[in-house]
């Protein structure tokens, strides 16, 4: 803060602070509400990243997480972002697949996300835990079955196969999960989550069947589709019901919340 001075400085300091922890709610508020007016103002210039990122988050006054498409080079935004500890990326071809997790910098991420708008396969090959992912997904699986990453905590991607996913070397270390995408049978589901000792946050879709109930107890945050109240049930039925501390339901359940008293 110091060596920047300025509103950068003051930046630096007050994202140090809401890092740190803040007391009372109104300074939260206060902070929150200066650190809006900072980079809404400046952080384009701040982060050098206009017309490179898709998106740009600050931490302690420096970006820290980034989006990009496969347009974007990795290698440039690893220059203007040397700091760099999570990436979202958007990826159309095995190419950007194979050069991300070809890329130096994967060692030091401790979050990625992946977006696959690739082409799907035209049919699915029926597998004893459920519906095996083709294409793009096929590749993904393929780089987490044989790589270690051993600073990644989070992890999501929209085309993967849970069961290649359970048996990776990320899997015991995943604090975080993001896979509303990915499909699920109750089997599937119970087998993945029975490989994620340390998860505490998990973003998952509707399925066609309920498992909701499987949720395991370390999560303390959670994003949930719920299509109907037997949804919300499985939910107050699980082991997890007593342990989140933040959730968020996605999908219409018709308001119906009594289930989770």
């Amino acid at each position: 803060a110091d060596a920047v001075g300025g509103e950068r400085g003051e930046l630096v300091v007050l994202q140090c602070e809401l890092a740190r922890g803040v007391g009372s709610l109104a300074r939260h508020r206060e902070l929150r509400m200066r650190e809006s007016e900072l980079l809404a103002a400046h952080g384009k210039i701040w982060g050098e990243l206009a017309g490179t990122a898709l998106h740009a988050e600050f931490r302690r006054g420096f970006v820290e997480t980034v989006a990009i498409d496969n347009v974007i080079s990795l290698g440039t935004v690893l220059m203007q972002a040397p700091l760099l500890r999570a990436l979202s990326y958007e990826v159309t071809a095995r190419t950007d697949i194979d050069q991300l997790f070809a890329a130096p910098v994967l060692a030091r991420l401790e979050g990625l996300y992946l977006d696959v708008r690739g082409p799907r396969p035209a049919t699915a090959i029926v597998h004893p835990l459920g519906l095996r992912p083709r294409g793009l997904g096929g590749v993904v699986d393929n780089h987490l079955a044989s790589l270690e990453l051993p600073r990644l905590r989070a992890f999501g991607c929209n085309a993967i196969d849970a069961g290649r996913l359970a048996r990776s070397p990320l899997a015991a270390q995943l604090e975080r999960l993001h896979i509303p995408g990915v499909r699920m049978t109750r089997a599937m589901a119970a087998d993945l989550f029975s490989h994620l000792p340390a998860l505490r946050a998990l973003h998952i879709a509707s399925h066609d069947e309920i498992i909701t109930d499987l949720i395991p107890a370390s999560i303390v945050e959670l994003t949930v589709e719920v299509v109907d109240e037997h949804e919300l049930a499985a939910l107050a039925r699980s082991r997890a019901a007593a342990t989140i501390e933040r959730l968020a339901l996605v999908g219409n359940a018709n308001g119906e919340l009594r289930a989770l008293e």
